[in-house]
C-alpha cells in the first residue's frame, strides 16, 4: 500500500483540534465546579429558610396564643364591667329610695 501523504497544513490543524479539545475539556471542568458551589450555596440557602419558616411558624403560634389571652380579658373585662354596672345599679337604687 501506499502511505498516506498528508500536507504540512494538514498536520497543523491537528494540534489545535487537540487544543481546542483539551481547552473545551478544562472548560467544563471549570463550568462543573461551579454548578457544584451554587448546588451548595442554594443548599445553604434552603437551610436557612427552612430554619426562618420554623421561627415564623413559632413566632405564629405565640401570636395566636396572644390574641387568644386578649380576646378572653377583654371578655373578662365585659362581664366585670356589666357586673359593676349592675352592683352600682344596685348600690344607688338602695340609697335612691
Amino acid at each position: 500500500m501506499y502511505p498516506l501523504h498528508t500536507s504540512k497544513r494538514e498536520n497543523e490543524n491537528i494540534a489545535p483540534e487537540e487544543d481546542e479539545y483539551g481547552s473545551m475539556q478544562n472548560r467544563i471542568e471549570e463550568l462543573e465546579v461551579i454548578v457544584e458551589q451554587q448546588q451548595n450555596d442554594l443548599s445553604s440557602v434552603l437551610s436557612i429558610l427552612n430554619a426562618k419558616n420554623k421561627q415564623l411558624d413559632e413566632k405564629n403560634k405565640q401570636l395566636d396564643e396572644l390574641h387568644l389571652e386578649v380576646k378572653m380579658m377583654k371578655q373578662f373585662n365585659n362581664v366585670k364591667s356589666s357586673e359593676i354596672e349592675r352592683f352600682d345599679e344596685f348600690k344607688y337604687g338602695l340609697f335612691d329610695e
